[in-house]
């Protein structure tokens, strides 16, 4: 679980000239190995080349309105005291300008908080896009809110991420304030939210869950 934020690769041999110039070989290539590997590692961890400045029209941000009492912080992973409360209703937008709602009543809801920066995001993310696929998650309005969104971190923006990993739910774009993922109590990256079609909270999780447990959880708001 990654934290919230306060918000994230020859002479001839046998002569002595030779032995030394193998010598400065090996040392240039291992050397250059080395930088290779490490280009690699902040490559990985940085998210790669992925990160970029918005196209035009393009939007990291949208407005939110929040309607309800907010959820306090999940602070227990076995005890959660918020569950069987409204969950407070979410007025936003998608990444092209449309409208957009989460929470009341409606249909059994899953929310996906996601921050573009987080490696257990980047993980969580295919999994679920998986059981989408698979059919396991039928049944459950699917909502990804793109929350905890810098610039100065990688894989900027969100929605390209979204969209490369074949995200086919409904997407909602947090404000600067992260206004949506505090009203659910958000507490670390991803966050898990189960509600039913009374928009009554069933569970929530902070971190990565295998699909068994997430699958559990759908069938509890089914």
């Amino acid at each position: 679980m990654t934290p919230k934020p306060d918000p994230h690769p020859r002479a001839r041999p046998g002569s002595t000239s030779a032995r030394g110039t193998r010598r400065g070989a090996f040392l240039f290539v291992g050397a250059g190995a080395l930088v290779a590997l490490v280009i690699g590692v902040v490559i990985a961890i940085s998210g790669g080349s992925d990160s970029r400045q918005p196209a035009d029209g393009e939007t990291p941000f949208g407005p939110i309105t929040v309607s309800g009492a907010a959820l306090p912080a999940l602070a227990s992973t076995t005890e959660d005291p918020a569950v069987g409360q409204a969950a407070p209703k979410i007025d936003g937008t998608t990444p092209t300008g449309a409208a957009a709602t989460v929470g009341g009543a409606g249909q059994p809801t899953m929310i996906v908080f996601l921050a573009h920066w987080c490696p257990h995001c980047q993980r969580e993310l295919p999994l679920v896009v998986e059981l989408m696929r698979s059919g396991d998650l039928d049944g459950v309005r699917m909502v990804a809110i793109a929350t905890g969104t810098s610039a100065d971190r990688p894989n900027y923006p969100p929605v390209p991420w979204l969209e490369r990993e074949h995200w086919s739910g409904d997407t909602i774009l947090d404000d600067e304030a992260s206004s949506a993922a505090q009203a659910y109590g958000l507490s670390g990256y991803p966050f898990l939210v189960f509600l039913d079609a009374d928009g009554k909270l069933v569970a929530r999780a902070s971190g990565e869950l295998p699909a068994e447990d997430i699958v559990a959880l759908a069938d509890q708001i089914r």
